[in-house]
Protein backbone atom coordinates (compact mmCIF):
# COMPACT_ATOMS: atom_id res chain seq x y z
CA UNK A 1 0.00 0.00 0.00
CA UNK A 2 1.01 3.58 -0.56
CA UNK A 3 1.06 6.06 2.31
CA UNK A 4 -2.41 7.39 1.54
CA UNK A 5 -3.78 3.84 1.41
CA UNK A 6 -2.32 3.13 4.86
CA UNK A 7 -3.84 6.35 6.14
CA UNK A 8 -7.28 5.29 4.93
CA UNK A 9 -6.91 1.84 6.46
CA UNK A 10 -5.80 3.31 9.78
CA UNK A 11 -8.77 5.69 9.77
CA UNK A 12 -11.27 2.90 9.08
CA UNK A 13 -9.69 0.55 11.63
CA UNK A 14 -9.87 3.33 14.22
CA UNK A 15 -13.65 3.46 13.78
CA UNK A 16 -14.03 6.59 11.68
CA UNK A 17 -16.55 5.76 8.98
CA UNK A 18 -15.91 8.88 6.94
CA UNK A 19 -13.00 11.13 6.07
CA UNK A 20 -15.08 14.07 7.29
CA UNK A 21 -15.43 12.57 10.77
CA UNK A 22 -11.71 11.92 10.91
CA UNK A 23 -10.86 15.44 9.80
CA UNK A 24 -13.09 16.89 12.50
CA UNK A 25 -11.49 14.69 15.17
CA UNK A 26 -7.96 15.56 14.12
CA UNK A 27 -8.77 19.24 13.67
CA UNK A 28 -7.72 19.72 10.04
CA UNK A 29 -9.84 21.06 7.16
CA UNK A 30 -11.77 18.36 5.35
CA UNK A 31 -10.20 19.27 2.01
CA UNK A 32 -6.73 18.85 3.48
CA UNK A 33 -7.48 15.48 4.99
CA UNK A 34 -9.34 14.27 1.92
CA UNK A 35 -6.36 15.17 -0.24
CA UNK A 36 -4.08 13.22 2.06
CA UNK A 37 -6.27 10.15 2.00
CA UNK A 38 -6.86 10.06 -1.75
CA UNK A 39 -3.21 10.69 -2.56
CA UNK A 40 -3.74 14.06 -4.17
CA UNK A 41 -1.79 15.94 -1.56
CA UNK A 42 1.53 15.27 0.17
CA UNK A 43 1.53 14.62 3.92
CA UNK A 44 3.97 16.59 6.07
CA UNK A 45 5.70 14.92 9.01
CA UNK A 46 3.77 16.89 11.63
CA UNK A 47 0.48 16.00 9.92
CA UNK A 48 1.42 12.33 9.88
CA UNK A 49 2.13 12.49 13.61
CA UNK A 50 -1.34 13.92 14.21
CA UNK A 51 -2.93 11.08 12.26
CA UNK A 52 -0.85 8.44 14.02
CA UNK A 53 -2.05 9.71 17.41
CA UNK A 54 -5.68 10.08 16.37
CA UNK A 55 -5.88 6.63 14.76
CA UNK A 56 -3.65 4.86 17.31
CA UNK A 57 -1.37 3.72 14.53
CA UNK A 58 2.39 3.31 14.44
CA UNK A 59 4.05 6.37 12.97
CA UNK A 60 6.68 4.19 11.30
CA UNK A 61 4.00 2.03 9.69
CA UNK A 62 2.08 5.04 8.41
CA UNK A 63 5.21 6.61 6.98
CA UNK A 64 6.92 3.58 5.42
CA UNK A 65 4.75 0.48 5.85
CA UNK A 66 7.36 -1.11 8.10
CA UNK A 67 6.47 -2.85 11.34
CA UNK A 68 3.01 -3.36 12.81
CA UNK A 69 0.09 -1.06 12.12
CA UNK A 70 -1.21 -0.84 15.67
CA UNK A 71 0.44 0.51 18.78
CA UNK A 72 0.18 -0.96 22.24
CA UNK A 73 1.34 1.96 24.32
CA UNK A 74 -1.97 3.83 24.48
CA UNK A 75 -3.75 3.59 27.83
CA UNK A 76 -6.92 5.12 29.23
CA UNK A 77 -6.71 7.34 32.30
CA UNK A 78 -9.66 6.38 34.52
CA UNK A 79 -9.31 9.11 37.12
CA UNK A 80 -7.18 10.42 39.95
CA UNK A 81 -5.21 8.44 42.49
CA UNK A 82 -4.58 9.72 46.01
CA UNK A 83 -1.07 9.25 47.32
CA UNK A 84 -1.93 11.18 50.48
CA UNK A 85 -5.48 11.84 51.53
CA UNK A 86 -8.32 9.96 49.94
CA UNK A 87 -9.73 10.85 46.54
CA UNK A 88 -13.50 10.63 46.38
CA UNK A 89 -14.79 8.88 43.28
CA UNK A 90 -17.12 11.68 42.34
CA UNK A 91 -18.01 13.65 39.26
CA UNK A 92 -14.44 13.87 37.95
CA UNK A 93 -14.08 10.12 37.75
CA UNK A 94 -15.80 7.73 35.38
CA UNK A 95 -16.99 4.16 35.61
CA UNK A 96 -14.92 1.21 34.48
CA UNK A 97 -16.02 1.62 30.85
CA UNK A 98 -14.97 5.25 30.45
CA UNK A 99 -11.75 7.25 30.35
CA UNK A 100 -11.17 10.86 31.31
CA UNK A 101 -8.57 10.95 28.55
CA UNK A 102 -6.03 8.68 26.92
CA UNK A 103 -2.27 8.95 26.90
CA UNK A 104 0.63 7.57 24.92
CA UNK A 105 3.33 6.23 27.23
CA UNK A 106 6.88 5.24 26.27
CA UNK A 107 6.42 1.57 27.22
CA UNK A 108 4.13 -1.21 25.92
CA UNK A 109 1.14 -1.88 28.17
CA UNK A 110 -0.37 -5.29 28.99
CA UNK A 111 -3.88 -6.40 28.12
CA UNK A 112 -6.41 -4.92 30.55
CA UNK A 113 -4.07 -2.17 31.76
CA UNK A 114 -5.44 1.17 32.85
CA UNK A 115 -3.93 4.37 34.20
CA UNK A 116 -4.50 6.87 36.99
CA UNK A 117 -3.10 10.34 37.47
CA UNK A 118 -1.33 11.20 40.74
CA UNK A 119 -2.80 13.85 43.01
CA UNK A 120 -1.04 14.80 46.23
CA UNK A 121 2.53 14.56 47.40
CA UNK A 122 2.67 12.08 50.28
CA UNK A 123 4.75 9.69 48.14
CA UNK A 124 7.23 12.39 47.10
CA UNK A 125 10.04 12.12 46.04
CA UNK A 126 9.05 8.76 44.60
CA UNK A 127 6.00 10.14 42.79
CA UNK A 128 5.14 13.66 41.73
CA UNK A 129 1.74 15.25 41.07
CA UNK A 130 0.57 14.63 37.49
CA UNK A 131 2.63 11.45 37.12
CA UNK A 132 0.77 8.68 35.29
CA UNK A 133 0.54 5.33 37.09
CA UNK A 134 0.02 2.46 34.64
CA UNK A 135 -1.70 -0.42 36.42
CA UNK A 136 -2.22 -4.06 35.57
CA UNK A 137 -5.71 -5.54 35.50
CA UNK A 138 -7.37 -5.26 38.96
CA UNK A 139 -7.16 -8.35 41.15
CA UNK A 140 -8.73 -9.68 44.35
CA UNK A 141 -5.57 -11.66 45.09
CA UNK A 142 -4.23 -9.17 47.61
CA UNK A 143 -1.76 -11.39 49.44
CA UNK A 144 0.61 -11.54 46.48
CA UNK A 145 0.97 -7.76 46.67
CA UNK A 146 1.96 -7.65 50.35
CA UNK A 147 5.13 -5.61 50.71
CA UNK A 148 4.72 -3.94 47.32
CA UNK A 149 3.38 -0.58 46.22
CA UNK A 150 -0.04 -0.99 44.66
CA UNK A 151 -3.16 0.85 43.65
CA UNK A 152 -5.83 -0.09 46.19
CA UNK A 153 -9.53 0.68 46.43
CA UNK A 154 -11.55 0.64 49.64
CA UNK A 155 -15.20 -0.45 49.92
CA UNK A 156 -16.13 3.25 50.17
CA UNK A 157 -14.66 3.80 46.71
CA UNK A 158 -11.52 5.69 47.70
CA UNK A 159 -8.34 4.97 45.76
CA UNK A 160 -4.79 5.16 46.99
CA UNK A 161 -1.27 4.53 45.80
CA UNK A 162 0.37 2.90 48.82
CA UNK A 163 2.65 0.12 50.01
CA UNK A 164 0.39 -2.75 51.04
CA UNK A 165 1.16 -4.33 54.44
CA UNK A 166 -0.75 -7.07 56.28
CA UNK A 167 -3.05 -5.67 58.96
CA UNK A 168 -3.87 -6.94 62.44
CA UNK A 169 -6.61 -9.27 61.23
CA UNK A 170 -7.46 -11.18 58.04
CA UNK A 171 -8.96 -8.90 55.40
CA UNK A 172 -7.39 -5.76 56.89
CA UNK A 173 -4.31 -3.99 55.57
CA UNK A 174 -2.03 -1.14 56.49
CA UNK A 175 -1.38 1.37 53.70
CA UNK A 176 2.03 3.00 53.99
CA UNK A 177 3.31 6.23 52.43
CA UNK A 178 6.79 7.70 52.16
CA UNK A 179 6.06 10.89 54.07
CA UNK A 180 2.59 10.58 55.60
CA UNK A 181 1.16 8.60 58.49
CA UNK A 182 0.09 5.04 57.56
CA UNK A 183 -3.57 4.11 57.27
CA UNK A 184 -3.96 1.12 59.58
CA UNK A 185 -6.35 -1.83 59.34
CA UNK A 186 -8.12 -0.70 56.19
CA UNK A 187 -10.37 -3.12 54.27
CA UNK A 188 -9.45 -3.30 50.58
CA UNK A 189 -11.83 -4.24 47.77
CA UNK A 190 -9.21 -4.80 45.09
CA UNK A 191 -5.64 -3.95 44.26
CA UNK A 192 -3.51 -3.66 41.15
CA UNK A 193 0.19 -3.94 40.41
CA UNK A 194 2.01 -0.77 39.50
CA UNK A 195 3.15 -1.84 36.05
CA UNK A 196 4.91 1.39 35.12
CA UNK A 197 5.26 5.00 36.19
CA UNK A 198 5.42 7.71 33.54
CA UNK A 199 6.73 10.99 34.84
CA UNK A 200 4.65 14.10 34.29
CA UNK A 201 6.75 15.53 31.42
CA UNK A 202 6.99 12.23 29.56
CA UNK A 203 3.43 11.22 28.73
CA UNK A 204 1.50 12.54 25.78
CA UNK A 205 -2.21 13.24 25.76
CA UNK A 206 -3.84 11.21 23.01
CA UNK A 207 -7.54 12.05 23.04
CA UNK A 208 -10.37 13.44 25.09
CA UNK A 209 -13.09 10.86 25.60
CA UNK A 210 -16.48 10.48 27.16
CA UNK A 211 -16.08 12.89 30.11
CA UNK A 212 -16.01 15.95 27.87
CA UNK A 213 -18.69 14.48 25.62
CA UNK A 214 -20.97 13.80 28.59
CA UNK A 215 -20.42 17.33 29.89
CA UNK A 216 -21.43 18.82 26.54
CA UNK A 217 -24.53 16.62 26.35
CA UNK A 218 -25.58 17.54 29.88
CA UNK A 219 -25.19 21.24 29.11
CA UNK A 220 -27.15 21.05 25.87
CA UNK A 221 -30.05 19.21 27.54
CA UNK A 222 -30.68 21.97 30.08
Amino acid sequence: MDKHDRLKKARIDAGFRSAAAAAERVGVPYGTYSGHENGGRGIKDDELKLYAKAFKASLAWLATGEGEQGINNAVGVKGLIGVGGSIETGSEQLDAEGNIFEVLVPVPVPQGAFALQVKGDSMWPRYDPEDIIVCSKPSNDLLRLIGWEAVVTTPEGNRYLKRLVQGSAPGLFTLESHNAAPLRDVPVSWASDVYAVVRAPHWQRLAETSLRQQTRKAGSSK
